[in-house]
């Protein structure tokens, strides 16, 4: 069984700009070479703020219905 590999943010974000370039094409590349990679729920945490923190509230399911984090506020749709 082939060992864990730790992926950092920066190379899921490379890997899903459109506009990454040469970036981009080797963080695919990367990832399509690993199976079995793990991603920290902490890690994930910071570039997601940072790209929530302009709209003032993101809409899910998967948090806390009113849970404020740094400044973003959680509404779950599906709540009364």
């Amino acid at each position: 069984m082939a060992p864990l590999t730790f992926l950092d943010t920066n190379l899921l974000a490379y890997a899903h700009d459109a506009d990454a370039g040469t970036k981009g094409q080797r963080a695919r590349e990367v990832l399509g070479s690993h199976d079995r990679a793990v991603v920290s729920t902490q890690v994930l945490r910071r570039p997601w703020l940072r790209s929530t923190r302009c709209w003032g509230c993101v809409l899910t399911e998967d948090l806390s219905d009113g849970q404020v984090i740094e400044g973003v506020r959680i509404v779950n749709p599906f709540q009364g």
